[in-house]
């Protein structure tokens, strides 16, 4: 065997060597992005959690809030205390709605985020006042169309 045999053997071992990587590779980046995906999934559900233990655990801001979806007047103090509640529901949702449109987001749990914010800012209930109110202060255009556009159509089920 001459040298140029085994520096043509040497070149195929290193090429095969260079797949092989490159196959590990690509499953150890779709693993990450599963675990990602989930993980976003997570956290999204802890913070919905949070939301609705804000209200079971705070007897005088849950009547605030059922006031509210009431369409039932509120104090002004009463108000931005609700306003301050869906600016935090309002922009996590932003923050999905950028997550979802790059792929990032369970399909599940993007229809049930989409019916959480329909519920609270639905027409006719105190929550649809402040979004009309202070969209334009917080959000960015996109997102305002598409939130416009939900409480149009309402939420969409697959």
């Amino acid at each position: 065997m001459n040298w140029d045999a085994i520096g043509a053997i040497a070149e195929l071992i290193g090429g095969i060597a260079v797949l092989i990587t490159l196959i590990y590779l690509s499953i150890q980046v779709r693993q990450n992005s599963r675990i990602q995906r989930q993980q976003n999934v997570t956290e999204q559900t802890n913070r919905c959690i949070d939301s609705g233990q804000l209200l079971a655990s705070d007897p005088e801001f849950a009547d605030i809030f059922s006031r509210a979806m009431n369409n039932t007047e509120l104090t002004a103090t009463e108000f931005r205390r609700l306003g301050g509640f869906l600016f935090a529901i309002l922009t996590d949702f932003e923050e999905m709605y950028y997550t979802h449109k790059a792929g990032q987001q369970s399909e599940f749990r993007w229809e049930n985020l989409n019916k959480h914010v329909f519920w609270q800012i639905r027409p006719e209930t105190k929550g649809n006042d402040w979004w009309h109110g202070m969209k334009g202060n917080f959000y960015t255009k996109e997102f305002i169309d598409y939130v416009d556009q939900l409480l149009e159509t309402g939420p969409q089920t697959s």
